[in-house]
């Protein structure tokens, strides 16, 4: 029960880090776009 009452946190914590890593490639990626249209 403790295990599972850390980790969820963590899960959390870990999947708002990789959706920003994902919407700042993103952007990086149309910005990169948009610059050499």
């Amino acid at each position: 029960m403790v295990e599972m009452y850390f980790s969820i946190p963590l899960f959390f914590y870990f999947r708002a880090i990789y959706i920003k890593i994902y919407t700042s490639l993103f952007i990086f990626c149309c910005n990169f776009a948009f610059c050499f249209k």
